[in-house]
């Protein structure tokens, strides 16, 4: 039989999720689904990551590891967020427009900061981030949102991840 390349691709599932679901809603196989700005984005993040895959997916490293063994940690505040790998750290604070945002939009911020400064440091690895967000543990596990601004981090926070083969757990 055929492989389905989206179900081979372990990260593609958060992109096609809107879209299985609109699927879903339809009664006869000629009846149209309303494509929403969502779905749109998500295909587009989708269709970015494909035009750059070589469809060659190595395994991850046998075993998770704990972000404290790594010594990856973030936190934030409405003022601004600070994170650190190893002997790596960054700090920052958040624009003024920001200070407005829910928390977990400003916690969600850092972990993306992290994996896209020093993520191929870890490629090709299962990481489980420990969060003291329930939000964002949720966020980070399911690789969705229904808050907008929370997909405009999850997004690209999903496409490097694919791009570097991690897989990002959190608890």
């Amino acid at each position: 039989g055929k492989l389905n390349f989206a179900a081979s691709v372990v990260p593609a599932r958060p992109f096609l999720r809107r879209l299985i679901n609109a699927i879903f809603t339809v009664k006869k196989p000629y009846h149209f689904i309303r494509i929403t700005k969502n779905i749109r984005e998500d295909l587009l993040i989708w269709a970015e990551f494909l035009n750059h895959y070589n469809g060659v997916t190595f395994f991850r490293s046998l075993g998770i590891l704990p972000s404290d063994a790594l010594h990856l940690y973030s936190d934030a505040s409405h003022l601004g967020f600070g994170a650190f790998y190893g002997s790596r750290w960054i700090q920052a604070s958040y624009p003024m427009d920001w200070r407005d945002l829910h928390i977990s939009t400003l916690e969600l911020y850092p972990i993306y900061v992290l994996v896209s400064l020093f993520g191929h440091l870890f490629k090709n690895h299962s990481i489980l981030f420990h969060c003291d967000n329930m939000a964002v543990t949720h966020i980070i596990n399911n690789q969705t949102s229904a808050v907008k601004e929370n997909m405009s981090i999850v997004r690209p926070l999903v496409l490097l991840l694919m791009k570097l083969n991690i897989s990002l757990k959190s608890e």
